[in-house]
């Protein structure tokens, strides 16, 4: 089975969007729990058993960048910036896989307005990728799929043929066949923020999200 012998899981963290529904302002900057929205993803992947955390910037992306500054020591960190950002989500994606190059037999996306994302989801997908034999592996909710989610490398090419603004869900879409999933009981591991109104309800649940890293 080609998943049983997945040697590392590489993550990539989608960070380049305009925040269009945010009011003006960078959702990914806003401050949630005394950090930005994005660093709370970062510190999740990090903290995780990925191999390597590849970050796609573009919507003012300098910005972006200076909210994990201090992390530029960690050498598993990779920023990548998008400049075709403004042209859909499959620009991001793919420039994230091109970055996280040979080596690699899975790669993970995560979306970096999910602040609650925790090392124990990120890691516990992983481990149901590789236990699995599928080429695919997501979280479920209530049974309804959920980000983020893992592809292996049989699924690498299809990545690499994106165009738009569809993302990779098309490909998940097509393979529900080939994918694995894992039940998780919380619902706000789940959470995004796309407008102001989602970051107040998510305010005061920061320290109950920290018990589930």
């Amino acid at each position: 089975m080609e998943n049983s012998c997945i040697r590392t899981t590489a993550g990539i963290v989608l960070a380049a969007g305009l925040s269009r529904r945010f009011g003006g302002a960078n959702k990914l900057l806003a401050n949630l729990g005394g950090k930005p929205v994005v660093r709370w993803v970062l510190d999740a992947a990090l903290a995780a058993r990925l191999g390597r955390v590849v970050v796609v910037v573009g919507h003012e992306n300098t910005a972006v960048c200076k909210a994990f500054d201090d992390l530029s020591g960690d050498e598993r960190l990779q920023v990548v910036v998008n400049g075709d950002y403004a042209d859909g989500q499959s620009r991001s994606v793919v420039a994230g896989l091109q970055a996280v190059g040979d080596g690699f037999s899975a790669v993970m996306y995560l979306m970096g307005d999910q602040p609650m994302v925790s090392r124990a989801m990120i890691d516990g997908l992983i481990e149901t990728m590789e236990k699995s034999g599928k080429g695919l592996c997501y979280p479920t909710f209530k049974g309804k799929r959920r980000s983020p989610v893992v592809f292996s490398a049989r699924y690498f090419p299809a990545i690499f043929a994106l165009t738009g603004d569809v993302g990779a869900r098309a490909i998940v879409d097509a393979n529900e066949g080939d994918a694995a999933t894992r039940e998780f009981a919380d619902e706000i591991l789940f959470h995004d923020v796309d407008r102001p109104a989602d970051l107040r309800l998510m305010a005061g649940k920061t320290e109950r999200a920290k018990c589930h890293e």
